[in-house]
């Protein structure tokens, strides 16, 4: 299954990463989401990791820093936030080194569930006037 970039909330954008994917889907993804940043939009991402089963290994938080590090490099902060949805302990983990690691400039959530992220990301939209 793909990794889903759902604009349809907008300002709010929902990433869902599903059960299984691997290092050619996550590029993928990448791609897509440094194209909807082309458009110049203002929103909050929501990263929802509530499916993923997979483990998080070396290359795969490498990625990750890598990407953070990509989006860091442009001129311009188009999001407010991000929300990082999973309720597993472990990934919470990792994605605490991930952003360790390679420092976002947006602040950044990590929550246990979705309703949690969404609810995060409607006020984070509706104080920053989205």
């Amino acid at each position: 299954m793909r990794i889903e970039l759902d604009l349809t909330g907008l300002p709010v954008v929902r990433c869902r990463f599903p059960s299984e994917f691997d290092e050619d889907e996550v590029h993928d993804f990448f791609e897509r989401y440094i194209a909807f940043l082309e458009r110049g939009e203002r929103f909050v991402g929501i990263w929802d990791f509530t499916e993923t089963r997979i483990r998080s290994t070396a290359r795969l938080r490498k990625i990750g820093s890598n990407f953070i590090e990509r989006l860091n490099a442009r001129p311009r902060q188009l999001s407010a936030a991000a929300i990082i949805v999973t309720p597993h302990a472990l990934w919470r983990g990792a994605m605490t080194a991930i952003l360790w690691v390679a420092k976002p400039r947006a602040p950044t959530h990590v929550v246990s569930s979705l309703d949690e992220g969404l609810e995060v990301a409607q006020f984070i939209a509706s104080e920053a006037l989205l």
